[in-house]
């Protein structure tokens, strides 16, 4: 058994760019195009409700995410990027 969960990828991006006004369903239908998203979960800062610049998205499988993997930059459709920053995130 695995010690990470490879259907999960981690993504950080600029808070201050990529903000409360970006749709989860935009980042959905860009994810989309690799495989089936499972769930989508933008982690923010308790005191303030602020994204906090990390949000991880599972997929349906595990192949999915590892071709997201492959392209380390990703441009969201409302014209956001995310900059070498997409990494394997660890199971809890």
């Amino acid at each position: 058994m695995s010690i990470f969960n490879t259907r999960t990828i981690k993504i950080l991006f600029d808070p201050k760019v990529f903000n409360n006004y970006t749709t989860v369903l935009g980042i959905v239908k860009h994810f989309e195009e690799y495989g089936s998203v499972d769930a989508i979960n933008f982690m923010k800062n308790r005191a303030t409700g602020e994204r906090t610049g990390i949000a991880n998205i599972t997929f349906m499988d595990e192949h999915s995410a590892k071709q997201v993997l492959k392209k380390r930059e990703h441009r969201i459709k409302d014209g956001l990027q995310l900059n070498n920053t997409v990494q394997i995130e660890r199971m809890m």
